[in-house]
């Protein structure tokens, strides 16, 4: 009777050596193809930094924070643009010192004040858009501004390709560039 049990866990034991033995063959083959290139158990191994798989991660990566801080700043602009207004329109003064703007004080601003509606344009939101004296306005009264103090965390920034690597230096000052370029 207790030969039974040990004879059916022989029996077992034998069965999965078996099946391993003969899962296990051609495995632990590896063959180098060049310096960085190599096949281990049948499957590629690149140990290349610039192979397309990791030049394809590497744009993954740098898309990703070039999204990350285009929402960042659009974000934070348009906020800043509907505070501005907000705090022009409901300034203390408003009604008395709008009309004390001259058509001197807008020409003075003119450069400011279109390259504020080129941001406002950029942003393509529902925002509060000051006019030209509304902007000399701001412009010549000082204000209660916002501190608030915004900066940009792009998190952990992967290199998986070190040549392709877009912001591996000087991060901050290339996205401001691209940015600039592309929005205002």
């Amino acid at each position: 009777m207790e030969l039974i049990p040990v004879l059916l866990i022989v029996v077992a034991l034998f069965w999965v050596y078996q099946f391993n033995s003969t899962n296990s063959k051609g495995k632990n083959s590896i063959k180098q193809i060049d310096d960085k290139h190599w096949i281990v158990d049948g499957e590629y191994v690149s140990f290349d930094q610039n192979d397309d798989l990791y030049v394809m991660q590497q744009e993954h990566e740098d898309s990703r924070i070039w999204s990350e801080y285009v929402f960042y700043r659009l974000t934070g602009d348009c906020q800043k643009i509907n505070e501005e207004y907000m705090n022009v329109i409901y300034h203390w003064n408003y009604k008395e010192g709008i009309k004390e703007i001259t058509q001197e004080d807008i020409d003075k601003n003119k450069n400011k004040y279109q390259h504020y509606l080129k941001m406002c344009k950029a942003l393509d939101e529902n925002i509060m858009v000051l006019d030209e004296k509304q902007f000399s306005y701001k412009e010549k009264t000082p204000m209660c501004c916002s501190f608030r103090f915004n900066m940009f965390m792009p998190g952990i920034y992967e290199i998986h390709s070190p040549d392709n690597a877009k912001y591996r230096d000087n991060m901050t000052e290339k996205l401001k560039q691209e940015f600039k370029e592309k929005y205002y």
